[in-house]
């Protein structure tokens, strides 16, 4: 499928997503909206994609928000479309990335802001640019922190430092990123993307079962008692080593191979 605002490329077992209007910092239009989640929900049925790698075109911009020149009346986007985007929870992005049973990965370039930012940290892994800056952005549009964020933010750096974000309208950088949890690392500019797939492919290399199951049970753990939490580990553990892959892996072990997953 073609499309206007994102490229969309399959590399060896990754999906890489450009999110591509950078002469408008990669801002969520309507087009783009409907691109990244026409990806997203093919992630998971994608035999071909077994990481999802997610970035911004050009050196400013990961992406800042939502396109501020599109309004619900008068605009580009039908009324009706927004009423949909905003009161279908199963719309948001990140709801879609929570939802990728895959491993994600963000390679962010540039500025992360609202939308922009809950999809960078809507992702399993962060790699962020010395040029990286993350802010929610809501607070000067008269907003309540929304697309995720106000569920995001507190589970990777707390309540506090993700209300002083908000309300603060505070701008986040690079290094201070890694150190409250936002980012895995922070690597120069120019490296970013060589960083970024050098990851995805060891990731995409592993165990598509064990990589599925390890989401899910991170995901639980924020929510379910210890009780439960264990029960579901269990019953992920009986899946995986009966699988063909635990078999595969076991038999690669003895013969001093790497072993060849397929996701069965």
């Amino acid at each position: 499928m073609a499309y206007e605002s994102v490229i969309y490329e399959r590399r060896d077992g990754i999906g890489l997503l450009t999110l591509n209007r950078p002469e408008h910092l990669n801002a969520l239009d309507s087009v783009m909206r409907r691109e990244v989640k026409d990806i997203l929900t093919s992630v998971n049925d994608d035999a071909a994609v077994r990481l999802l790698l997610i970035t911004g075109a050009g050196n400013k911009a990961f992406c800042a928000g939502a396109d501020q020149r599109e309004s619900s009346s008068g605009g580009a986007i039908p009324v009706d479309e927004v009423r949909e985007r905003n009161l279908n929870p199963r719309g948001s992005n990140s709801w879609l990335l929570r939802n990728i049973n895959k491993p994600v990965i963000s390679a962010v370039n540039g500025v992360a802001v609202g939308g922009g930012f809950a999809i960078a940290i809507g992702a399993d892994l962060v790699i962020a640019s010395d040029k990286a800056r993350f802010r929610v952005g809501h607070a000067p549009l008269g907003m309540a922190m929304m697309d995720g964020l106000g569920w995001l933010l507190p589970r990777l750096i707390g309540s506090q430092r993700a209300f002083e974000m908000y309300a603060a309208n505070r701008i986040v950088e690079a290094d201070e990123a890694v150190r409250i949890g936002l980012a895995l690392k922070v690597v120069p500019s120019a490296q970013l993307m060589s960083e970024a797939i050098a990851l995805a492919r060891a990731i995409a290399d592993g165990p598509p079962l064990g990589m599925r199951q390890t989401k899910r049970a991170i995901a639980l753990s924020h929510e379910q008692t210890l009780d439960d939490y264990l029960t579901f580990e269990r019953l992920a553990y009986q899946n995986c080593y009966f699988s063909e892959d635990s078999k595969e892996a076991r038999k690669a072990f003895l013969e001093r191979r790497k072993p060849k997953f397929q996701g069965k």
